[in-house]
């Protein structure tokens, strides 16, 4: 027995295990196989020590849609919600999945919207509804879970009041708003929800659309807005009435950069 306990004790000297791995060099190990999801899950696995880089790639970034993936987030932050602190770039798509929002039924008798190419697709106020119902059954019940979050990806999500008012309280601290195929139901709507996001510095419309209705922004102090630093543009943006807004709203004194792709 004594010379079993001695054997072991050298083969431990001459290979310690895997766990003992100086901490540089593991998280190094684990840092080049960030695109390896399936690795990194083996990684985290593999020891406690291990555990914390591996989540740091496993979820830096999210894509939530309304099909398995957000309903199986939903779970995972309730079971563990530490997971939640690894989070900072998140995108929430309302368009990989049959979205009553975001297919074409002309039965509804709703508006067309306006487009600079081909006809879209109609839209009405209940889809509003169906999102933000969406959006609280996926997104965690403590606000607070969610305030490492730098950069926010909102896809094919119709824009309104209630849904600006579900998103406002995770997503405050965010640096970076990227807006894609989304769609309002007036201007002021728009700008109320760039309004939910005071600390953006950087914002970036891909494709956005509203309907030619009357109504102006509410007025709100020049502090309400974000202070942008950088500003994109893509040619599925009609920019004229925002270039417009920002210019007489007086929030574009500090931008120091702009993309604009105009046809």
């Amino acid at each position: 027995y004594v010379d079993c306990q001695i054997l072991l004790r050298r083969q431990k000297a001459l290979y310690p295990p895997v766990c003992d791995l100086p901490c540089e060099l593991r998280d190094t190990v684990i840092d080049l196989l960030h695109s390896d999801r399936e690795s990194l899950k083996s990684c985290s696995l593999t020891c406690r020590a291990w555990l914390p880089r591996a989540r740091y790639h496993l979820f830096r970034c999210i894509s939530l849609d309304r099909g398995h993936r957000g309903d199986a987030f939903a779970c995972l932050l309730r079971s563990s919600p530490s997971i939640a602190s690894y989070i900072q770039d998140i995108e929430l798509n309302g368009s990989q999945s049959q979205a009553s929002w975001w297919t074409t039924d002309h039965r509804k008798g709703m508006f067309p919207w306006p487009t600079l190419g081909p006809a879209t697709r109609v839209h009405t106020e209940t889809d509003l509804t169906e999102a933000d119902a969406w959006l609280r059954r996926i997104l965690p019940e403590g606000a607070n879970l969610l305030t490492k979050v730098r950069s926010l990806r909102i896809s094919a999500v119709p824009l309104g009041a209630t849904l600006t008012e579900t998103l406002r309280p995770y997503f405050q601290p965010v640096k970076v708003l990227s807006v894609d195929g989304c769609k309002a139901l007036a201007f002021s709507d728009f700008v109320a929800f760039l309004r939910a996001f005071p600390c953006v510095e950087s914002l970036r419309l891909l494709a956005i659309q509203w309907l030619p209705r009357g109504s102006s922004p509410s007025e709100e102090g020049p502090d309400s807005f974000p202070r942008l630093r950088s500003l994109e543009l893509s040619h599925k943006v009609d920019m004229a009435p925002f270039l417009s807004w920002m210019i007489e709203a007086g929030v574009h004194h500090d931008l120091a950069f702009l993309d604009c792709s105009i046809s």
